[in-house]
């Protein structure tokens, strides 16, 4: 009987074994509404930065204190953006692969897209994709089996 559940397990084969990829779209899992937002991955980078900025501006004076608020805004959009981004993904990640009902929810709301790895144009997006029939057609149909034989 097919069920959610075992098509879960196929997508948690295949991604696992590297030959499905899983993608969170960064506009819904920065959401307040996603199930994995957690307010603490911007604000608390944030708020050290403009604490460290502030200290400068009292303690080294305004040319300092307008250079470090340069630098710490050069900093904040170039790598702690980026990593606010690995880090809502990975969490994503580990949440869909956990459980279908999780999978189903992410899905639901439209936060998810999965594609084939060695196939990129084989993709599926959520919510108004129908993951099950991606699954059926080309995980259960043997595509993930025929590249194991590549191997």
């Amino acid at each position: 009987m097919e069920s959610a559940d075992n098509f879960h397990a196929l997508i948690k084969r295949g991604a696992d074994a590297g030959e499905v990829e899983i993608a969170c779209h960064i506009g819904f899992v920065k959401s307040r509404s996603a199930p994995i937002y957690s307010w603490a991955d911007s604000n608390i980078p944030a708020l050290f930065l403009i604490i460290l900025v502030a200290l400068n501006f009292l303690l080294a004076g305004l040319v300092l204190g307008v250079l470090s608020l340069a630098c710490c805004a050069v900093f904040f959009f170039t790598y702690v953006r980026r990593w606010i981004k690995r880090r809502m993904r990975k969490r994503a990640r580990v949440l869909v692969l956990a459980s279908a009902d999780n999978w189903v929810l992410l899905w639901n709301q439209g936060g998810l897209s999965i594609r084939l790895s060695h196939d990129p144009e084989v993709y599926c997006d959520s919510p108004d994709g129908n993951w099950v029939d991606f699954v059926r057609d080309h995980i259960m149909r043997g595509d993930l089996t025929e590249m194991d034989a590549k191997r």
